[in-house]
């Protein structure tokens, strides 16, 4: 069995809890069940029971087995602390308190309906990337509403968390820390690893003190990026010779090869190059970025993008040494919407909860609010499935729950996985 079912049957006292006998053959009343540790899942705090004729309050710990209580503990908060209650699934060890006492133990598995067992298991064994397709139609749409708005919250939060990792590993440089999740955000998944490389090998700073020169800033983007080892026009030689005096003015060493990046069933609008030419000329224009961030009062924040122009080159070209009759190397409206989704927001939040000022969190949620939902695979199969997505903030919900509880399967954890359930 899973420790998540154990948890979700105690949580929601989703078994027989008329005539409950504990191991010792003593009755167990539940006046109430606890409040679930954040910092150990497996753990109700300030629970209310009697025990026989003894009203007892404090923590009930939850274990598949009795004997897993000897084991060491997975959090922070030691598995032997004093507990009122040890709920297992399968009983197979007397347990006992530091003065020797017996250990109260409830074996949940004889007052578990088989039915419930069979459906948790079905949700364990399905292949289907959305655990619960068969069973969505008999949910309700205000189930659904509610689980998109909390996961679109979780999402937003989230977010705001891990930039503010960033920020504390950046020794609080908003401004390093903002460029970082632009480059990380510009390119494609498929491209990302590349990219967070060139993020982290590649100082803002530097390239701050060349932002009244496109070429300067494109040759050390380039450069670092792996893409000027080779001779390829004379533009490409022109970066080179620039970018070579640089490093040595800086002591740069390019650490991505050129091999790394992924250009195979990408759109050529979506090639690491012009992406990386694009993310030149936002520098090029916008060199104190974050500032520009945060005084944005606007959700068409970032709109500017629509009207940057790159240099010369690239608007005949969307790699090294290739000419092409490109329409236009100008950043389109669905990239500029996903970086507002994914670098904008997130940094608003992260900045108001840094500054704990709830006015740079809501004017994220007001961007999102105002926004068409982001459309990718993700959130077509949910709304096929029945999901809808009106605005971006629900879009941010349904991709939420997909990664955070559909891919884990953490249907117990979710109000729809607890619905069909129940």
């Amino acid at each position: 069995m899973h420790p998540d079912f154990i948890n979700y049957l105690w949580k929601f006292c989703n078994f027989s809890s008329l005539h409950l006998r504990l191991v010792g053959g003593e009755r167990l009343h539940i006046h109430h069940q606890g409040v679930q540790s954040l910092y150990s899942p497996l753990k109700f705090l300030h629970a209310k029971l009697t025990i026989g004729k003894n009203q007892q309050n404090g923590t009930v710990a939850l274990y598949l087995k009795s004997s897993h209580r000897t084991e060491p503990a997975a959090t922070p908060h030691s598995s032997k602390e004093p507990s009122i209650l040890c709920v297992v699934w399968e009983h197979d060890q007397i347990l006992y308190h530091e003065e020797a006492t017996r250990l109260p133990i409830l074996e949940l598995k004889p007052y578990v309906e088989t039915t419930l067992v069979q459906k948790f298991q079905n949700i364990l064994s399905t292949t289907d990337p959305i655990p619960c397709k068969k069973e969505l139609p008999m949910i309700t749409p205000l189930t659904k509403l509610t689980m998109i708005e909390k996961s679109s919250v979780r999402n937003v939060q989230r977010k705001g968390m891990e930039v503010l990792e960033a920020l504390q590993e950046n020794n609080n440089d908003w401004e390093e820390t903002c460029y970082q999740l632009l480059v990380q955000k510009i390119g494609l998944t498929v491209n990302s690893g590349p990219f967070k490389k060139l993020a982290l090998s590649l100082p803002y700073k530097i390239l701050k003190r060349h932002s009244n020169n496109t070429l300067q800033i494109e040759s050390l983007l380039f450069g670092m990026a792996g893409f000027l080892h080779h001779t390829y026009d004379p533009y490409h030689d022109k970066l080179k010779n620039e970018f070579d005096s640089l490093a040595i003015k800086y002591g740069l060493t390019p650490m991505i090869n050129e091999q790394e990046w992924k250009f195979l069933r990408l759109r050529p609008n979506n090639f690491p190059t012009l992406r990386i030419a694009q993310l030149a000329a936002i520098i090029a224009d916008q060199p104190h970025l974050f500032n520009a961030v945060v005084a944005n009062k606007e959700v068409r924040a970032l709109d500017f993008l629509f009207g940057l122009e790159l240099s010369e080159y690239w608007t005949m070209h969307y790699k090294f040494g290739q000419t092409s009759s490109i329409k236009s190397s100008k950043m389109g409206k669905k990239s500029i919407e996903h970086l507002k989704i994914n670098f904008f927001v997130p940094v608003l939040v992260a900045y108001g909860l840094f500054m704990r000022d709830r006015k740079y969190i809501n004017r994220a949620l007001s961007i999102l609010e105002k926004m068409p939902p982001e459309q990718n695979k993700i959130t077509r199969e949910l709304e096929l499935a029945g999901f809808q997505s009106k605005r971006a903030y629900d879009s941010q919900g349904l991709i939420e729950i997909n990664n955070e509880f559909c891919m884990k399967k953490k249907c117990l954890y979710c109000n729809i996985g607890v619905a069909i359930m129940n």
